[in-house]
């Protein structure tokens, strides 16, 4: 298996992937607007996602979406955790 980060033309096997989540689920909204919230997903420095890769077949995903948090108001970058290690 390979994983690496999806990329914009990755969206096709993700939406068949996705296709497995529900037996039963609504339709997609117009071609056009599914592309508009993947180019948005993918231009946002907080989201990213990856994908596992099998003879040519996405078989797996995941989505990582990096939160700033609040209960110490910091956004854990990693200058954030070298300065934590250091402590």
């Amino acid at each position: 298996m390979n994983i690496r980060e999806l990329r914009a033309e990755d969206l096709a096997p993700l939406l068949g992937l996705y296709t497995h989540l529900h037996a039963h689920d609504d339709p997609l909204p117009p071609a056009s607007e599914v592309q508009a919230v993947w180019a948005e997903a993918l231009a946002n420095p907080r989201i990213r996602y990856f994908g596992g890769w099998d003879e040519g077949l996405l078989v797996a995903s995941c989505t990582l979406t990096i939160i700033p948090n609040l209960t110490r108001c910091l956004l854990y970058t990693s200058d954030a955790a070298d300065e934590e290690d250091s402590v």
